[in-house]
């Protein structure tokens, strides 16, 4: 999944009626439907996975690779999800078989390989470009000294 910082929380700001939260707010986040972002229900494989410190998602670790289904409830919650009045968020993990299998992956995050700012490329229009170099075809070199 194509996802900033590979985090799969960030799935959840697609759903209709989730915000994200304020800064600095207990809990982080999103807030779903109104509610306080302390209010939200995470589950893992229908665990809790909350810290109870601040009231959010374990989410120092990036499972993005194994995540399977990701499922943002925010209406009115059954009474599996009793615990709270904000989004219940239910993440289902992929299983697992008996052999041996991965994803690799490079995060790269270089400033080289963004985008030119658009007024910066008119800079240059007003002046003659440089005249192409002519395009040397099937040379081949005899001697390798030269």
């Amino acid at each position: 999944m194509p996802l900033n910082a590979r985090q799969y929380l960030d799935l959840a700001l697609l759903t209709p009626g989730v915000l994200p939260s304020s800064a600095g707010t207990q809990g982080g986040g999103f807030s779903v439907s109104g509610a306080r972002s302390q209010s939200n229900i995470f589950l893992l494989d229908g665990v809790s996975n909350i810290d109870t410190q601040i009231n959010s998602a374990l989410g120092n670790f990036r499972i993005t690779d194994a995540v399977q289904e990701f499922a943002v409830q925010t209406s009115v919650a059954t009474a599996e999800f009793g615990r709270g009045t904000g989004g219940q968020v239910n993440i289902v993990t992929k299983s697992g078989t008996n052999k041996f299998h991965g994803t690799a992956f490079e995060y790269l995050r270089n400033s080289v390989l963004d985008a030119a700012d658009f007024f910066h490329q008119q800079e240059w229009r007003h002046e003659e470009p440089p005249a192409p170099q002519p395009v040397r075809r099937n040379v081949r070199r005899t001697n390798p000294q030269e």
